[in-house]
């Protein structure tokens, strides 16, 4: 990956910056929708990006029969992840999404990727590697900010180690590696520097976040090897 930033060094520092309403948001939205699809015992989940673990350690006590592994390419994220997550469900791999088919020996039947596809150098390449550790089946769960949003546009554009994250690119990219891209979905209207969100604040992003030039994220859900069985979503998707 490239483009990081600015806490390579400090992974304390940015997993404070995690600790916001958007990532309660994002992690209850991602737990729901694995209950959606179904995993139980013996499943194995892949975070592409899992920085300093935050997301896994909330989904491995969520589903305590379930495999996560996280991939990272920052040796300190991954010595701070580890350290951090406790769980016996939990590991955490130091490597590069481009890399993961080369350095993992499993197959995963759901991969999550969140605020990373506009880091990489290659969305192609990150696409074939995921495509090489999904089983038949397998779910494609990515999330990243939205383009549309004007605000999120300028702000991804202007700041050190963003970029704004091509949708068109990322349909090609995928069906190119026998993913079949079913939906797109925005979210999450409060930005992150809210800790906390009061419940009227609450009930205006469930209301707003779905209108395309709204939602602060936008998030793809894929599936590998067969058509897309048609997961509920706001907005269908047409590559």
């Amino acid at each position: 990956m490239s483009l990081n930033a600015g806490f390579d060094s400090d992974p304390e520092g940015y997993d404070r910056i995690r600790r916001c309403w958007l990532n309660q948001r994002r992690t209850l939205f991602v737990i729901e929708r694995l209950r959606e699809y179904g995993i139980g015992p013996g499943a194995a989940v892949l975070e592409l990006g899992s920085g300093t673990g935050w997301l896994l350690r909330e989904l491995a006590q969520a589903f305590p029969e379930v495999r996560f592994c996280g991939l990272e390419p920052l040796d300190a994220y991954v010595a701070y992840a580890s350290e951090r997550t406790p769980a016996p469900n939990v590991r955490f791999v130091c490597s590069r999404a481009e890399n993961a088919a080369a350095c993992l020996d499993e197959k995963f039947q759901v991969i999550l990727s969140n605020d990373v596809l506009h880091h990489v150098e290659s969305v192609t390449h990150v696409c074939g590697s995921a495509a090489g550790v999904a089983e038949p089946g397998c779910y494609w769960l990515a999330m990243e900010p939205n383009p549309l949003n004007p605000y999120v546009r300028c702000s991804q554009f202007l700041k050190r180690g963003e970029r704004n994250f091509d949708l068109r690119e990322f349909a090609r990219a995928a069906a190119a590696s026998g993913w079949h891209v079913g939906s797109r979905e925005y979210l999450f209207l409060v930005p992150p520097f809210f800790r906390e969100a009061p419940e009227w604040l609450q009930e205006l992003e469930r209301r707003l976040e779905g209108f395309p030039l709204l939602g602060g994220g936008v998030c793809l859900e894929s599936v590998y090897g067969y058509a897309f069985p048609g997961i509920t979503s706001n907005t269908t998707w047409e590559a």
